[in-house]
């Protein structure tokens, strides 16, 4: 069994406010990635030459844009997943959420070799992505934990539903069937079409 990651709450809701903090976060990041793009088109009215070596930026931009998009569509799902105990959607936001952060390491690495580039916000960028992949750590996790705890509980369901079947049988009796299977269908009554008056 894993340890709690949540000791305050129940993990259902602990991934809840995961799901919650990361479309949050995500938004955050959604509406900052708008203004890189409104402050990229405002450099080619006022400084052309300024604005053509910040261009090559704006891919990089663009792809942050629709990944943190993705970020609040996926944290809906895993919202949803916690919701409703469906351990295959919090499942789709893991390994959703493990591909962006090797895309955030990877940029990391592009950023620490300075192929993107060198200015002073390089380590401030740099800071960002290894403290938000580490706090994206820790979600997962959450996320880990909880459907850990969703396959225990279908697993002593099962085991339970086996043992109650088992126990019926070594009693003597029938396990459990449907009520409507157990009672035979009478023939109608047809005696009031045949009555003279």
């Amino acid at each position: 069994m894993l340890l709690n990651p949540c000791p305050c709450t129940s993990l259902q809701k602990g991934v809840k406010v995961v799901a919650l903090f990361e479309a949050v976060l995500s938004l955050y990041f959604v509406y900052r990635s708008f203004t890189l793009l409104q402050a990229l088109a405002a450099l080619d009215g006022f400084d052309p030459t300024l604005y053509e070596l910040a261009r090559g930026n704006r891919p990089l931009i663009i792809l942050h844009l629709l990944v943190y998009i993705l970020q609040v569509l996926f944290a809906a799902l895993l919202f949803l997943g916690a919701h409703k105990n469906n351990s295959g959607l919090c499942w789709t936001w893991f390994g959703f959420l493990t591909l962006v952060i090797l895309f955030r390491i990877i940029y990391g690495i592009l950023i620490t070799t300075e192929v993107l580039g060198t200015s002073i916000t390089t380590s401030f960028h740099l800071i960002e992505v290894v403290i938000i992949s580490l706090v994206e750590i820790y979600l997962l996790y959450v996320d880990y934990a909880f459907i850990a705890q969703l396959r225990q509980q279908t697993e002593e369901q099962l085991l339970n539903t086996e043992l109650g079947d088992s126990n019926m049988v070594k009693a003597g009796t029938d396990p459990p069937q449907d009520s409507a299977a157990e009672q035979p269908m009478e023939p109608p009554q047809l005696s009031h079409l045949f009555t003279v008056k």
